[in-house]
């Protein structure tokens, strides 16, 4: 009967570790969530916007010469730079001459080909940019979703065993409490028999 008591409350206090144990894990667990929480969010909050966004972010760089005509200072580089060739061209006594008109068209066009390219390049850095803002704050989300996934999980892995233990500790404490009954009913037969020998 002793061993029975013992084993009893052995198995009990087994069972009630197991239950403070989880209960720590499952409250470090809520803790590092609510702590990750607010990134999650973030990171939510920025691929809704990408997603509003990717439309724009991904339409095509079109330009074309009303638009390159508009870039700011253009017009006044152009100006300048054809007075510029016209007085070489005058001076070397080219003015009105084919040359004159080959260098004026060289030169428009070189400054044509220039300004295109850096409008390409500012619409491009318009578009990666922000798509690259809202992409790292997506990424800060879900870094901090997968983070709080692996809490869950580890979480999850070690409450199970603390019940698979508390379920062990009550097994035993039933096997030797069946073995007390059995070695009594063995014993208390053991007597009968002698008894009515």
């Amino acid at each position: 009967m002793g061993a029975g008591n013992a084993a009893e409350k052995a198995a009990d206090a087994q069972v009630k570790a197991a239950k403070m144990a989880s209960d720590t894990q499952m409250k470090m667990f809520e803790e590092n969530k609510q702590l990750l929480s607010p990134f999650v969010q973030m990171g939510y909050q920025g691929g809704n916007m990408l997603m509003d966004q990717l439309p724009q972010l991904t339409a095509p760089i079109n330009m074309n010469q009303q638009t390159l005509e508009q870039t700011p200072g253009y017009k006044f580089a152009l100006n300048q730079g054809l007075s510029a060739t016209q007085n070489q061209m005058t001076k070397m006594g080219l003015g009105q001459s084919g040359a004159a008109a080959a260098a004026a068209g060289k030169y428009a066009t070189g400054l044509a080909d220039q300004t295109y390219q850096q409008q390409f390049n500012d619409a491009w850095t318009n578009k990666i940019n922000p798509y690259n803002m809202m992409m790292g704050t997506t990424q800060l989300g879900a870094n901090a979703a997968s983070g709080q996934a692996q809490l869950g999980t580890q979480t999850a892995t070690n409450i199970a065993q603390n019940q698979m233990q508390a379920g062990q500790a009550q097994a035993g404490y039933y096997m030797q409490e069946a073995n007390a009954q059995n070695q009594l009913f063995s014993s208390l037969l053991g007597f009968g028999a002698m008894a009515l020998l």
